[in-house]
Formats: C-alpha cells, structure tokens, sequence
C-alpha cells in the first residue's frame, strides 16, 4: 500500500522539482511526467500498452474539452458585446466622464476586464453545470 503511494506521487513530484527546482518549460516537464507515468503504469501496474496509450488520450481529452469550451464562449459573448454596442456603450460612459488620456487607458483596461469576467463567468457556469449534473 505505501510503496503503491509512493509510486504513484512520483510523476507528480517530478513535475514539482523540475518546473520549480531545475526551471525547466513546461512542455519538457509535463512530456517527462507523461513518460514516467505510462512506463510506471505498464512496469508497475501490469496495464497493457494500448490501455496506457487511451488513458493518456481520454485525460487529453477530458483536460482540453473544457478549455476549448470556455474560450469559445467567451470569444462568442464577447463579440456579441461588440457587435451589439455594449462595449461602446461602456466606453462612451466613461469616455463622457473626461477627456483625459487615462481615461482612454481605462477604456482599454476595462475592455481587457470584461473580457476576463466573461471567461470566469463561463467557467463558472459550465463548473457549476458538470457539478448539478454530477449530483443528479
């Protein structure tokens, strides 16, 4: 039972030590991990090589997906600002409440804000989706 979890922390620590400690990309660290895990699995946990082969893919997919799902939504709620007006809407307001050049800084900053509350917004609600569909 131990030895099982120790074994199975180690990808795990290694992407700790070797994106913290060696500063090593990410993409490095995480293909290392990948191949550690997969011959752990295979050595270790008796899987066949196709079994380790989809489980990598089906984690791809299920880590993607949402992603892909979030930014696609935002990028369609946020071009649905644009074209309805809303966003000129909020810039006018803001626009009208000075001619300073800070202001149209903050027209920029607001614009680049809006855009990240769409995206936690939509994260939000697809989180809360899979948690309410989950229960039931």
């Amino acid at each position: 039972m131990l030895l099982e979890i120790i074994l199975a922390i180690i990808p795990i620590a290694w992407l700790i030590i070797s994106m913290a400690g060696l500063k090593m990309a990410g993409y490095k660290s995480c293909g290392i991990g990948l191949v550690i895990a997969i011959v752990e699995g295979v050595a270790v946990y008796h899987m066949t090589v196709p079994e380790a082969i989809t489980g990598t893919l089906e984690g791809v997919v299920s880590a993607v997906w949402p992603i892909c799902v979030i930014i696609v939504g935002a990028m369609f709620l946020y071009n649905m600002s644009l074209r309805t007006g809303a966003m000129d809407v909020i810039k006018a307001m803001l626009a009208s409440v000075s001619n300073d050049k800070r202001v149209e800084r903050m027209n920029i900053i607001m614009k680049n804000f809006f855009m990240i509350y769409l995206v936690l917004m939509l994260s939000y609600l697809l989180t809360m989706h899979g948690v309410m569909n989950h229960v039931q």
